[in-house]
């Protein structure tokens, strides 16, 4: 999942950030269970993992190039009350530190 969202173009130049939330939705659909979502987050091993009674956000950092280019992504989850994904809201951003 995260090879696919690295490689997203991002052609909003203005804002420098792409709505990614249709492939993380592949992979977590709506429906699925707190703890699978959990556990899928945790796999991916690079990001941070805040967790609160309503809401899981991942977020992750990533370099590229020499002159300081990142790529952050953010996975923000939102459960019902059953404790299944409500709503995925994903977007990857990139900043150019030149």
């Amino acid at each position: 999942m995260l090879r696919e969202i690295y490689a997203t173009k991002i052609s909003n130049v203005a804002t420098q950030r792409a709505d990614v939330s249709h492939i993380v939705s592949r992979y977590l659909p709506v429906g699925t269970s707190r703890s699978k979502a959990q556990e899928f987050l945790k796999g991916l091993g690079e990001g941070t993992i805040d967790e609160s009674a309503s809401q899981i956000v991942y977020t992750t950092h990533r370099g590229e190039g020499f002159k300081g280019n990142r790529r952050d992504i953010l996975v923000k989850i939102q459960f019902d009350t059953r404790n299944n994904v409500e709503s995925i809201t994903s977007h990857i951003d990139k900043s150019n530190n030149l």
